[in-house]
C-alpha cells in the first residue's frame, strides 16, 4: 500500500508507522484532537484478476520471504492437523496441485456456508472443527476456519477484519498477499451514508467461486449492481468486475499477526469531501517510519 497525500486540520506534523502484519499507524507530538485525511492506494492485483497457476505447496517455504514466513507455523497441533487434513480429501486435493487452486476450492466450501451465526447449542470442544465442517457462519467464522486452514497445509494467510466485517488474506506465489472475500457479512449492519458514495468496481473480476449462498449474502442493493455487472459483461464487455460490493467501505481494516489480536477503537471520521495537498517531495512509504508536514 502507499500513501499518496495527507491532510490535518489543524496543520499538525504526523508520523506514519507500519508493523510486521502491514497495520498502518499514525503518531504525533500535538496533544489534542486532530482530523486527519489521507490518501492511499494498493495494487489492483491484490483485490482481483486471475490467479497464477504456479507454485506447489512443497515451493512455499522457499519462495516466501522471511515476512511471509512468519504465517507458516512451525508445528500444528493434531487437533487442528486432523480436520484440516480432512478438508484437503473432502475436496478432492492434491499437493500436486497448484496453491491457487487449493486456495480456490476452500474458498468455494466456505463461499457455501449459510450465512447465519453458529448455533450455541452445537458447539463442541473443538470450534475449529465445527466452523470447518458445520456449513454455517457468518464473516468471522468463515475467515478463522480459512486463515486456519491453509496454515495448516503449509500455506501463508491472516485474518484482517474491522467492526463492518471480516476477511483473509492469502500469500500465492507468483501473486503476493491476495484479498479472500468469504461473504457472510455481519447481520444488522446499517450503512450510513452510503446513497451518494460509488461503489468500487475493480478492473478485474473476483477469481473465486460464487455459489448462490455466496451472493445471497448481499444486500438488494448490492445484487442489482452485481446482476447489472453481470449482464454488462455477458452482452459486449471484455472486462469484468469484481463481484464484491464491499470494496466501498471507507473503514480501514485491521491485520492481526495472530489470531485475536486487535484494536478495537473504530475511531472518528468526517463525512466532508477531502481535498488533499500533494505530499512533500522525497516522501516514502512502506518502510521506515515516514514523517508528513501537512500545511
Amino acid at each position: 500500500m502507499a500513501i499518496h497525500r495527507a491532510q490535518t486540520d489543524p496543520s499538525v506534523q504526523v508520523r506514519f508507522y507500519k508493523d510486521g502484519a502491514d497495520n498502518y499507524f499514525v503518531g504525533g507530538d500535538h496533544a489534542g484532537v486532530v482530523q486527519l485525511d489521507f490518501l492511499v492506494s494498493a495494487p489492483t492485483s491484490y483485490f482481483a484478476g486471475p490467479l497464477p497457476t504456479a507454485g506447489l505447496l512443497s515451493e512455499m517455504s522457499n519462495e516466501a520471504s522471511a515476512e511471509v514466513r512468519r504465517y507458516l507455523p512451525e508445528s500444528v497441533p493434531e487437533s487442528v492437523r486432523e480436520p484440516a487434513w480432512e478438508m484437503f480429501e473432502l475436496l478432492g486435493l492434491s499437493e500436486q496441485m497448484p496453491i491457487s487452486e487449493l486456495v480456490w476450492n476452500l474458498a468455494g466450501h466456505l463461499r457455501a456456508f449459510i450465512a447465519e451465526p453458529f448455533p450455541l447449542e452445537e458447539w463442541s470442544n473443538d470450534v475449529y472443527r465445527d466452523v470447518l465442517f458445520g456449513g454455517r457462519g457468518v464473516c468471522r467464522h468463515r475467515a478463522f476456519a480459512f486463515v486456519v486452514t491453509l496454515q495448516a497445509w503449509g500455506i501463508a494467510a491472516r485474518y484482517v477484519y474491522n467492526e463492518a466485517h471480516a476477511f483473509a488474506e492469502v500469500y500465492i506465489p507468483g501473486s503476493g498477499w491476495r484479498r479472500v472475500d468469504l461473504g457472510g457479512g455481519a447481520q444488522g449492519l446499517h450503512v450510513l451514508n452510503a446513497a451518494s458514495r460509488v461503489m468500487h468496481a475493480p478492473a478485474e473480476s473476483d477469481p473465486f467461486p460464487t455459489p448462490p449462498e455466496y451472493v445471497e449474502n448481499y444486500s438488494e442493493r448490492a445484487r442489482e449492481e452485481l446482476s447489472r455487472r453481470e449482464i454488462e459483461r455477458t452482452d459486449a464487455s471484455p472486462t469484468e468486475h469484481s463481484d464484491d460490493p464491499r470494496e466501498h467501505s471507507d473503514e480501514p481494516p485491521e491485520r492481526s499477526d495472530e489470531l485475536g489480536e486487535r484494536s478495537d477503537d473504530p475511531g472518528e471520521r468526517s463525512d466532508d469531501p477531502i481535498n488533499m495537498p500533494p505530499l512533500a517531495s522525497g516522501l516514502t512509504c512502506c518502510g521506515e517510519p515516514m514523517t508528513v508536514q501537512t500545511s
